[in-house]
């Protein structure tokens, strides 16, 4: 988690009528700020992203640090490639800044 990137782009949709913001995480635990990334609060995610569809939002976007979480046959690879996939039949918004665990 690049906490500096999540924080601001929830705080800029959490203030915008009418969204509602959904946090998805690898597990339902609270993930802690990238060890290089400036201080903040642990994040607990509000779903699994296995639990995720891109049917039920507007807009998918990806925060966070790095992206080698969600490469290759890492274990949520196909899990991400999916959602992306989705957005894209879906012809809906997919913002990616940046992903991490």
């Amino acid at each position: 988690l690049w906490y500096p990137d999540y924080v601001e782009v929830r705080q800029f949709l959490g203030r915008a009528p009418g969204v509602a913001v959904v946090t998805a995480g690898a597990a339902n635990a609270p993930v802690p700020p990238h060890p290089e990334s400036p201080p903040g609060e642990p994040v607990t995610p509000d779903r699994l992203l296995t639990d995720v569809r891109a049917a039920d939002f507007d807009a998918v976007v990806f925060v966070g640090a790095g992206g080698n979480e969600y490469e290759g046959l890492r274990p949520l690879a196909g899990v991400v490639r999916k959602l992306v996939d989705d957005t894209a039949r879906a012809d809906m918004r997919e913002v990616w800044t940046a992903i991490g665990p």
